[in-house]
């Protein structure tokens, strides 16, 4: 009888101990505690970076919009100052003729704007919040017919939703400075998220294409360090009865005009403003025969000699506005006549009374002359 050989191969009985498998299991217990210990931070740092950059995105795209406005703007861009010096008010005719105040909605804005319109609709009729921008489009008249109302006062603007929980805290507009042409301003404003706090600030130049590179340029603004223009005229301030501010200075060079007519290529215009250092005169007549040799003479000497054809610019001087009208039947007229000189600003442009003739319903511009350079011309 053959017997066969039975290999039995003995198993491995080895595996881990209590102890290993407590160790393995603490080392994974440190690991994955290290690993929850930096998610609140990672998780932080991502909804930084994600609001900074929706942040980034909103701030680029409310910069579009205001240079899209300002930059387009076809008349006098006029920028007041209110109670809160932290936002101003922008007044300007957009591309399309409408008349248009664009500020952040504060109580101050409302008080500016007299709380007569009804300034928190938007385009979709939704209620519009404090601290966000705001355009006001405001109301507009026929010309024939003082009680027709062509377009009610209109505000728009981007609401709650657009902004992604953040707030306008500043909102300033100044011109850029004498390294820039005299048509370019300096637009800012300032983000903050009402949660988080994170403030973000925008800032861009805009070049507003239809007003001239000289002097005034068509920007005026209630700023102190703007104290004297390039060809070292001064500036003088004019305030209004809504206590806006009207800033003006020299629109004409007279060694310039004296050569225009000594060549016979014209006159000096109607309208525009000549200095003699810190002193500002308004030309709202001119006469036709001013002998050359008198062009040697200073604008002091000028205005001295002929007193009827200019008005010194002074603090205390006139300037009316539209909101200066009364109601009279179906028309609205000036409480009383305006003086030969007084000054308007009317729809986006300064004029000057410059008749005899002008009454209680000579509105802008009949019976009223442009400024030159200094309201659109």
């Amino acid at each position: 009888m053959k017997l066969e050989t039975c290999t039995i191969m003995e198993m491995n009985k080895k595996g881990f101990t209590l102890v290993e498998l407590i160790v393995s299991f603490a080392i994974l217990m440190i690991l994955l505690g290290g690993v929850v210990a930096l998610l609140p931070a990672f998780f932080n740092q991502y909804n930084h970076v994600q609001n900074t950059a929706r942040t980034q995105s909103i701030g680029t795209t409310l910069l579009e919009l205001l240079e899209g406005q300002l930059g387009y703007a076809t008349s006098t861009i006029n920028i007041v100052t209110t109670k809160s010096d932290d936002y101003d008010i922008i007044e300007f005719d957009d591309k399309d003729g409408n008349e248009v105040k664009l500020s952040v909605l504060t109580d101050s804005f409302k008080e500016y704007l007299n709380n007569s319109e009804n300034y928190i609709i938007d385009k979709g009729n939704n209620k519009l919040d404090k601290d966000l921008f705001i355009f006001h489009y405001t109301e507009t008249k026929s010309v024939e017919n003082a009680d027709k109302t062509l377009r009610d006062a209109v505000n728009w603007g981007y609401n709650t939703d657009f902004y992604m929980n953040n707030i306008v805290k500043e909102f300033h507009v100044q011109p850029a400075g004498n390294e820039y042409r005299r048509n370019v301003l300096r637009v800012s404003f300032t983000l903050i998220n009402s949660r988080n706090g994170m403030e973000n600030k925008f800032t861009r130049l805009i070049e507003c294409s239809n007003f001239k590179n000289t002097y005034n340029n068509g920007i005026t603004v209630d700023n102190d360090d703007i104290n004297s223009d390039k060809n070292g005229c001064g500036t003088v301030t004019l305030t209004d009865s809504k206590g806006s501010k009207h800033i003006f200075t020299a629109t004409l060079d007279w060694e310039e005009e004296k050569k225009k007519i000594e060549n016979n290529l014209g006159n000096t215009v109607q309208g525009g403003i000549l200095c003699d250092g810190d002193d500002l005169y308004l030309i709202y007549k001119w006469s036709d025969y001013i002998p050359k040799d008198e062009l040697d003479m200073t604008v002091k000497q000028l205005v001295a000699k002929y007193p009827q054809m200019f008005l010194r610019l002074e603090t205390t001087s006139k300037i009316w506005i539209a909101e200066d009208r009364i109601k009279m039947y179906s028309d609205y007229i000036w409480p009383v006549k305006p003086k030969i000189g007084e000054l308007c600003y009317f729809k986006g442009t300064y004029y000057v009374a410059a008749s005899q003739y002008i009454g209680q319903y000579s509105m802008p511009p009949d019976q009223w002359i442009e400024l030159y350079k200094n309201g659109g011309n």
